[in-house]
């Protein structure tokens, strides 16, 4: 992805300044390496401190529709944010209900809930949007409570990426048996067929027209 590196030294050098909140997306920066290990970071603003950049650090590692990261966040204050979306990563040829955009912060929003807890705070929401095509979402606060044990290091752990899988091909015996089980339904093309090599371009094809804007 490209996204530049958040300036660290200085609320008055970020990217987008709105009234007095700053606001933090992830197509500025690297929002999940940056915000965690930066108990240097001098905020002006009093927006964020050690345990909010981590609720947050946390909240950036939610799964979203074609790994498009979609949210924004308006840090009004400590422990005041509102929360909403980022139009330039709306994915408009696959999307044109923003449904996967408002999945996506839904998802943003529960690790979000769950970080929180961890750190001692309740978070109390409330939907601001009028339509799902509006750019702030949820006003969202978080109220000091009781600390709650939450797995947060499965969040850390999760993937959907196919980096761990082995680069070689299935063994004849094994797609045969797939082929049983699917009951006629699998169609297998080995690696250098026409066929694969026909779906592996179009998959590229199609990546690139779902990240094009609309004329």
């Amino acid at each position: 992805m490209d996204r530049r590196r958040f300036l660290k030294q200085s609320a008055a050098a970020t990217p987008a300044v709105i009234g007095s909140g700053l606001m933090l997306s992830s197509c500025k920066r690297d929002l999940r390496s940056d915000l965690v290990g930066m108990d240097s970071f001098t905020d002006k603003t009093g927006g964020l401190d050690p345990e909010t950049r981590k609720i947050l650090f946390y909240a950036s590692l939610a799964p979203s529709g074609h790994n498009a990261q979609p949210w924004m966040i308006k840090i009004i204050g400590k422990t005041q944010w509102i929360i909403g979306s980022d139009s330039s990563r709306w994915l408009r040829h696959v999307d044109e209900a923003n449904r996967e955009v408002m999945l996506s912060l839904g998802a943003f929003i529960e690790n979000l809930a769950q970080a929180a807890n961890t750190f001692g705070y309740a978070v109390e929401t409330r939907i601001i949007a009028q339509d799902r095509f509006d750019p702030d979402v949820v006003e969202l606060t978080l109220i000091k409570s009781k600390a709650l044990n939450m797995p947060l290091q499965k969040m850390v752990t999760r993937r959907t990426v196919k980096t761990h899988l082995k680069p070689i091909e299935l063994k004849a015996s094994d797609v045969n048996d797939f082929k049983k089980s699917a009951d006629g339904h699998l169609f297998y093309f080995p690696r250098g067929t026409e066929h694969a090599d026909f779906m592996n371009k179009e998959a590229v094809d199609n990546y690139t027209i779902q990240s094009m804007p609309l004329n």
